[in-house]
């Protein structure tokens, strides 16, 4: 008798493993049953700040910057120019308090802004980029010097980033 054999033989006393088995498995269906939530009780709160996921067929309805319709307003994919050219003329008109500097990153297709208030001190740090990056550099970056971090994709059917939700996700983090 091998080692595995004695340790389980041991655990399971005189029951054979199958019975023992069969025992943990009602013990365990038994505790899920007597845990479970009440079939009428309120579904759990998804929250807010959780990212939004695209839908998953064109049955499931649109949210205020997602789904599989393109909204009425604006957003990056109706623009008539470049997501460059559409961020950055957002971050001019709507955060003139801020001096925004603009950077590309050629090599991964990503476009970078800096929020710099009247004291010169960076107050947020976003980042346009492909989905198919998992570049975390200037994420932890700004993480590790307290500088808030956004991040938005551009090429993503379905997240339209319509210009009021860029607007306000940029507005929570500054404060503004």
């Amino acid at each position: 008798m091998g080692f595995l054999s004695k340790f389980i033989g041991a655990i399971a006393g005189d029951k054979g493993i199958d019975e023992m088995v069969k025992q943990v498995i009602d013990t365990t269906k038994e505790t899920v049953t007597n845990n479970a939530a009440p079939k009428n009780a309120p579904k759990p709160q998804t929250p807010a700040a959780a990212p939004m996921a695209a839908p998953k067929s064109a049955e499931e309805k649109s949210g205020r910057s997602w789904g599989p319709t393109m909204p009425q307003e604006e957003n990056q994919f109706s623009f008539k120019g470049t997501y460059k050219e559409y961020f950055s003329g957002i971050f001019k008109a709507e955060f003139s308090d801020f001096k925004v500097e603009q950077s590309t990153d050629p090599k991964r297709d990503a476009e970078f802004f800096t929020f710099i208030d009247a004291s010169g001190k960076t107050r947020l740090f976003v980042e346009v980029m492909s989905r198919k990056s998992n570049a975390q550099r200037r994420k932890t970056e700004c993480v590790k010097n307290n500088i808030p971090y956004l991040r938005f994709y551009h090429d993503y059917h379905g997240w339209w980033n319509t210009r009021s939700y860029v607007i306000d996700r940029v507005r929570g983090q500054l404060g503004a």
